[in-house]
């Protein structure tokens, strides 16, 4: 099935998910990530699209491999919910003094 512009691709794996929300948490962009997620979930389809209106910018920067990935986890709100637990949980465990 395509999605966008690609063809349907795995979204990010858990192990990834966790890496990318550790980050997140690290650099202290826990707070204004999950706003934006959360304010992306109901216009999931739609922020997909506007994602691959934005690629030939994004794509020198990023790489196709996780532009394809990003814009599926983009498309999925029940990627966007996985995505905010592991941060939520990431924030958690950094608040707690478990890094």
């Amino acid at each position: 099935m395509k999605i966008g512009y690609f063809e349907e691709a795995e979204c990010f794996s858990d192990d990834e998910m966790i890496g990318i929300a550790s980050r997140i948490v690290r650099l202290r962009f826990a707070a204004p990530v999950l706003l934006l997620l959360e304010l992306l979930k109901p216009f999931s389809r739609l922020s997909s699209q506007i994602f691959i209106v934005s690629m030939p910018l994004l794509l020198p920067l990023v790489g196709l491999t996780k532009l394809e990935k990003l814009q599926r986890l983009l498309s999925s709100p029940e990627a966007i919910e996985k995505l905010i637990s592991r941060i939520e949980e990431g924030e958690y465990h950094f608040q707690k003094g478990e890094h």
